[in-house]
């Protein structure tokens, strides 16, 4: 006795019991054929729907989003925000998912009065925690004393990143407004997680 599939609905005809049927090309090829047919260009119609061309449409490919821009890096001093003269002040994103590369530059001419604790703000996006993968590339017009490397560490929620020094005995030290000249330049990269 013939029976169906259970997925695309072809008819199966069995071998002993349907022996003496008259062979039909429609009924056990062509309607066979058809739903086939049928059941592949439906899937095709959802892959193709689910596919981007690129990670840079409007959904991205499976998912994942991928965006680019430009943002005004701002150096500030956290007592006293200050308004510092630029000579330089730029930054890039890159946005891969949830994660962000950053490319700051910012060159001053002036500190502006400036005081306390020296931060950048105006990051792209919040950060999700504080991250410290960042590079200092350049860095002029610091004032190191005795101290060994520079840091830089994004906040908690927040658009903000500060700098920290590392002293002898491995303990840190926020760079203070005191540390930095009116000429100092600053250049850093660096990547993120955000929300």
């Amino acid at each position: 006795m013939a029976s169906y599939t259970p997925n695309l609905d072809l008819l199966k005809k069995d071998p002993v019991a349907d022996a003496g049927d008259t062979f039909n090309i429609k009924t056990m090829m062509n309607d066979n054929w058809d739903k086939i047919d049928g059941g592949f260009g439906a899937l095709q119609t959802e892959v193709n729907g689910h596919l981007a061309e690129l990670v840079t449409d409007a959904e991205g490919a499976h998912g994942l989003k991928v965006e680019s821009g430009n943002f005004t890096p701002v150096l500030l001093g956290e007592t006293i925000t200050g308004n510092p003269t630029y000579t330089t002040q730029s930054g890039e994103y890159y946005k891969i998912g949830n994660l962000v590369y950053v490319n700051i530059n910012i060159t001053i001419s002036n500190k502006g009065g400036l005081l306390g604790n020296v931060s950048v703000s105006g990051l792209p996006f919040f950060s999700k925690g504080a991250n410290k993968s960042f590079s200092l590339s350049h860095i002029a017009g610091i004032i190191f004393g005795d101290k060994k490397q520079l840091i830089f560490t994004t906040n908690y929620e927040s658009d903000r990143g500060t700098f920290y020094f590392l002293s002898d005995g491995g303990y840190w030290t926020t760079l203070q407004d005191t540390e930095v000249t009116n000429n100092a330049e600053i250049n850093l990269t660096g990547t993120y997680i955000t929300n």
